[in-house]
């Protein structure tokens, strides 16, 4: 199956063959196969009629380096005219990018801020295939200024600058090796009520952006701070009664049925049968619990605590 034109009058036609590339390398009989994954690249080539093979192995993803280096050393090998391959790859990559040039690829809005202090934008988010991802705030970085801040995505990591509104950019551009996330946005999604609900990224080119979760409170999984939310809140003379059963909160309004409450941040929970709802525990200066907000579509309504 031919796959490929040469760009280059030295190199043939380019086919496949039972999974391996099959060309004619300046008029020798070439097949061969490249490999990328995160931080790894490989080059394995064959000349059957030369009796020869070579292999190169780099610690850096998407370069062109293994390809280079087996012409570089099939050239010795086969004793053909030297040429400069890397000269010429990087000519045609500065024609490239020049091509590709514009004037922002990412537009920016000037002059707004964030809409929360950035201590309310750290934390754990979390997505089902892709892990953690942790936002870390600098020290002394916790106003509402537009201090860098530190994103983590398994072995990745890369510094956050404001952007615009609620959008943080990784600084440097995706061919930047140095930093494989630089240009990233990241975009927080706020929720109707306020609060940080989740980030969304675009950590693989080929798809959208993915969305993670901001990951609950650890401290609202202690059965000892989810007894400080156990009690009887009062709101126009109907009674919103919270109670802890085995280590989960649930609340219950007279003549409809239980809810369990799932915790969320910030004294937070949203309520896991209705969709959109969450309650809020409000604490007064001394830190007591003293009020409930129970957050719905259709408003906000307080009730008070009773015991």
């Amino acid at each position: 199956i031919v796959s490929a034109l040469p760009d280059d009058p030295m190199l043939g036609i380019s086919a496949l063959a039972h999974g391996w590339f099959v060309d004619s390398y300046r008029g020798h009989l070439r097949v061969h196969h490249g490999g990328n994954i995160d931080g790894y690249s490989a080059q394995v080539a064959f000349f059957p009629t030369d009796d020869l093979g070579v292999v190169c192995l780099t610690n850096m993803d998407g370069t062109g380096l293994p390809e280079l280096s087996v012409r570089r050393a099939a050239d010795l090998a086969l004793g053909l005219e030297p040429r400069d391959w890397s000269a010429a790859a990087l000519t045609k990559r500065d024609a490239a990018r020049k091509a590709a040039e514009t004037d922002d690829e990412t537009p920016r809005v000037a002059g707004t801020t964030p809409s929360h202090p950035l201590a309310d934008y750290a934390g754990e988010f979390d997505h089902p295939g892709y892990g953690a991802l942790h936002v870390d705030l600098p020290a002394g970085g916790e106003g509402s200024g537009v201090a860098a801040m530190t994103l983590r995505l398994g072995t990745l990591s890369t510094p956050l600058e404001h952007w615009h509104y609620d959008t943080f950019r990784a600084p440097g551009e995706a061919e930047d090796r140095r930093n494989v996330l630089g240009g990233l946005l990241v975009r927080y999604e706020i929720d109707d009520a306020g609060s940080v609900a989740a980030v969304h990224v675009k950590v693989e080119p080929s798809l959208g952006a993915l969305r993670f979760a901001a990951a609950a409170d650890p401290r609202l999984s202690d059965p000892r701070v989810l007894g400080e939310f156990v009690g009887t809140y009062e709101i126009e003379g109907t009674q919103f009664v919270v109670t802890l059963r085995a280590d989960q909160l649930v609340a219950n309004v007279v003549g409809q049925p239980t809810s369990t409450l799932v915790a969320g941040r910030d004294d937070t929970f949203t309520i896991a049968e209705l969709e959109g709802s969450a309650v809020h525990f409000r604490r007064d200066p001394s830190g007591s619990v003293i009020a409930v907000e129970l957050r719905q579509p259709n408003g906000t309504f307080v009730a008070r605590r009773k015991d």
